[in-house]
């Protein structure tokens, strides 16, 4: 499977997030990211675990799913160097989903921080929360993305 292959399968399928993250107590907050790809296809599962080979992660069978829905696979990546790798892989060959990588790499780039942890920075957890919500912009449907 080619990093061209990657990307348009990313392209199309895939998703990039950051996720918050919570303590038990609500009281700490981290962030990570994450990409995630789905597909029902009969060849979904090999792929999965093709790239489960290459990059790590983990692969998800979901078969429980809504009425009028296919059962679905999935490819979990959710640790910075997981994730940093397979975007530096396939970073060249994006285009749709180019943005969100772009940014995702540039919250990998910054320090660690939780808020319950000593050494706790203010000013990073505020980046990273604003990154937090510019991706969700970058990922809002053009009409939405255009009005606010």
């Amino acid at each position: 499977m080619n990093t061209s292959y990657i990307a348009g399968l990313i392209d199309g399928e895939g998703y990039f997030g950051i996720l918050p993250n919570y303590s038990k107590n609500l009281k700490g907050k981290s962030f990570s990211p994450v990409l995630k790809i789905g597909m029902t296809e009969s060849s979904a599962k090999y792929i999965m675990e093709e790239l489960q080979l290459r990059y790590g992660g983990r692969v998800e069978y979901r078969s429980r799913v809504k009425q009028g829905y296919r059962p679905v696979w999935y490819y979990i990546a959710k640790s910075n160097r997981r994730v940093k790798l397979i975007i530096d892989d396939i970073l060249p060959d994006l285009i749709v989903k180019k943005p969100q990588a772009e940014l995702i790499l540039k919250f990998i780039a910054l320090p660690y921080t939780h808020t319950l942890k000593v050494g706790y920075d203010p000013t990073i957890m505020e980046t990273k929360q604003e990154m937090y919500e510019e991706l969700k912009r970058l990922k809002a449907p053009e009409s939405l993305a255009t009005t606010k």
